[in-house]
């Protein structure tokens, strides 16, 4: 007797159907990240609030608004003596916006942005995502 075509049995179906839905929605991997912005926005640096990471990798953006000075994005490995180790570095000259990819080790991370000159004139950030 084939259950998903039974007519008699339409509670067993709904039960058997309702179980197999459950088990592969219980089933899916979900990779959390987290991300942490560094806004320059009227000032020349900022730093963001440090993330964690337990598998030591994740992105790294820089934007600027242009539409004459850059910023500079850093990635730095939180350490709890200074200075803390950059990990990757990216430059987003006037107007753009430039995105990659970095690896590291576990721990916690956090992104700072620097403009070009020390300029306060222009808005931008640098974005720091983990992958988890």
């Amino acid at each position: 007797m084939n259950i998903a075509v039974s007519k008699k049995f339409p509670l067993k179906r709904f039960t058997l159907l309702g179980a197999l839905g459950l088990s592969l929605i219980g089933s899916t991997t979900y990779a959390a990240t987290f991300t942490s912005t560094a806004y320059v926005n009227g000032v020349s640096s900022s730093q963001g609030k440090p993330i964690s990471t337990s598998v030591g990798s994740g992105t790294l953006r820089a934007y600027s608004s242009g539409p004459t000075y850059g910023v500079t994005a850093n990635n730095k490995k939180y350490i709890s003596v200074l200075p803390d180790k950059i990990v990757k570095s990216v430059y987003a000259g006037p107007g753009k916006d430039v995105k990659v990819s970095w690896k590291g080790e576990t721990g916690s991370y956090y992104p700072t942005a620097q403009t070009e000159y020390n300029v306060t004139s222009i808005s931008g950030a640098g974005v720091l995502t983990t992958n988890n």
